[in-house]
């Protein structure tokens, strides 16, 4: 692989539009992995997303990954279709979950998009994030192995909302609305 293909950014707390901002501005690589601090990835994650994107020609190349809980392991599969168009599709329906931490990106996705404030959604900035490089994409491709470990955190944001379930339900259909507008908006239908 050659040097400077690859981009890599890991932030504490998650992705957030500040930390991606921030990201954005100092890239020079052809892709993008976006790695959480508390989270690990195989050795090989890299160098198979990035022969997967390259073989298939492909703006974004994900896998599934493992569930870390403590001394316990279980697989989660998030394959995103055949399509860019699907896998939004998927993602608007809540069949997948869009992940970003999961793929390998083409970083002129960024630079030629125009992406809505995601940050304003909280928990839900990956699912915006996703869906709209889903839209800017010209082909994804996928690799049905887990290479990532999400490591459980029973005191991250994630897990902790259920006395904020009001709020965060609120959070979500505010970002589920807007992101059908920015979609409206794209002419993507």
């Amino acid at each position: 692989m050659p040097a400077q293909v690859i981009d890599l950014f890991c932030g504490v707390g998650g992705l957030t539009r500040g930390l991606l901002n921030a990201g954005l501005d100092v890239m020079n690589g052809e892709l993008l992995a976006f790695v959480d601090s508390d989270d690990k990835v195989e050795r090989n994650f890299i160098e198979e997303l990035y022969a997967c994107a390259e073989q298939n020609g492909a703006d974004i190349a994900g896998c599934d990954f493992f569930i870390d809980s403590g001394s316990k392991s279980s697989v989660k599969s998030e394959n995103p279709g055949a399509s860019p168009r699907e896998a939004a599709e998927r993602l608007l329906r809540g069949e997948s979950d869009g992940y970003v931490w999961i793929k390998l990106i083409r970083s002129n996705l960024f630079k030629n998009g125009k992406f809505t404030d995601a940050g304003r959604f909280s928990m839900w900035e990956d699912v915006v994030l996703s869906a709209e490089l889903y839209y800017y994409a010209q082909k994804i491709s996928y690799i049905p192995k887990p290479l990532y470990h999400y490591r459980f955190n029973p005191e991250s944001l994630c897990n902790t909302f259920s006395e904020l379930l009001p709020k965060y339900i609120a959070s979500y259909e505010s970002m589920f609305v807007n992101l059908l507008r920015w979609f409206l908006a794209s002419s993507i239908y």
